[in-house]
């Protein structure tokens, strides 16, 4: 899930607990749910940009050993 749906999610899951469509349970459950799924696409997103400035020191070192 994209943090947008993540976002509209919580939305649904919080109208749904308002309008007394589910119960206490089953509200935190999901939330439960969706706070993992939250947690899983952060560690994407730091694992993205981990990769990215190790590309980006690797592009300085052979700039600098190719210099000497």
């Amino acid at each position: 899930m994209t943090s947008k749906e993540i976002e509209k999610a919580l939305q649904e899951n919080e109208k749904l607990y308002d309008d007394k469509i589910i119960d206490f349970n089953e509200y935190i459950e999901k939330q439960f749910e969706l706070l993992k799924e939250l947690d899983e696409h952060i560690y994407r997103l730091e694992n993205i940009h981990l990769e990215f400035l190790k590309k980006i020191k690797n592009w300085f070192r052979n700039k600098i050993y190719k210099r000497e």
